[in-house]
């Protein structure tokens, strides 16, 4: 019976540790700082014309359209005013591509090539500072 009588003060002992302590840990809502929405919102690029055929020595644009959802009334446009929309002109006369830079919903300027071929614009990405 002895033998019983140790294990079960060390688990007295121990199970009135924990509940002297249990008010001392914090609940998770005493831990809460804050909270904020974070809406997210898609964006779609959309770049006209897909093909064309432009004379050597000829400049010409291209059109980027940068959509998405209508925002909830009251929130800030769902892009920055500094966003830019970066693309890499390729093909025979540009070399290893060129890197063009438009504004959202304007074009990018094409500037006049005198190797004839077909060019593409490509690895289409879309930045803005980040601010904080």
């Amino acid at each position: 019976m002895r033998h019983l009588a140790v294990p079960v003060r060390r688990l007295l002992a121990c199970l009135a540790t924990v509940l002297v302590l249990l008010p001392a840990v914090p609940s998770a809502q005493d831990r809460f700082l804050g909270k904020e929405d974070i809406v997210l919102l898609g964006l779609g690029l959309r770049v006209e014309p897909d093909h064309q055929v432009v004379p050597r020595d000829v400049a010409t644009i291209v059109s980027t359209f940068l959509s998405a959802p209508t925002p909830p009334q009251g929130q800030v446009a769902p892009f920055a005013p500094d966003a830019l929309v970066k693309a890499t002109l390729r093909g025979p006369g540009v070399g290893s591509g060129l890197e063009l830079t438009a504004t959202p919903n304007s074009p990018f300027n094409i500037p006049p090539l005198a190797t004839a071929g077909i060019y593409t614009l490509e690895e289409f990405v879309w930045r803005t500072a980040v601010r904080f």
